[in-house]
């Protein structure tokens, strides 16, 4: 498969909770994450062409004091390796300063090294 992506993506370290915009319900787990895109594992599939407006919140040591708030296009959706998960390819629509901002910091101290 050819990879079209413009931008590495990050493993965080941590394993970041992405939730709805605005509520509690969780969406998923971040597992890698660029300044274009991310990837999630989660308990239920998503179409592909979904627009989901998502947040998460950085770890407090990165500065971050709000969540962060992006709309995403999901691009593809397959099951994961437990059969109960399914991971979730998004590409972030407009990515924000601080969206940008954030992933600057998660990539600076909190990733595996090397990149996906």
């Amino acid at each position: 498969m050819l990879d079209e992506r413009k931008h590495p993506r990050h493993r965080p370290v941590l394993y970041l909770k992405v939730f709805k915009q605005g509520g509690d319900d969780l969406i998923g787990h971040l597992v890698d994450i660029s300044e274009q895109g991310l990837m999630l594992v989660t308990e239920k599939p998503f179409e592909k062409g979904q627009t989901l407006a998502l947040a998460f919140t950085p770890p407090e040591e990165t500065g971050a004091r709000e969540p962060i708030s992006f709309q995403a296009e999901v691009r593809w959706c397959r099951p994961e390796a437990n059969p109960e998960l399914y991971d979730v390819g998004l590409i972030v629509i407009g990515p924000s300063p601080d969206f940008h901002h954030a992933v600057q910091q998660l990539t600076a101290g909190y990733v595996f090294s090397g990149s996906a």
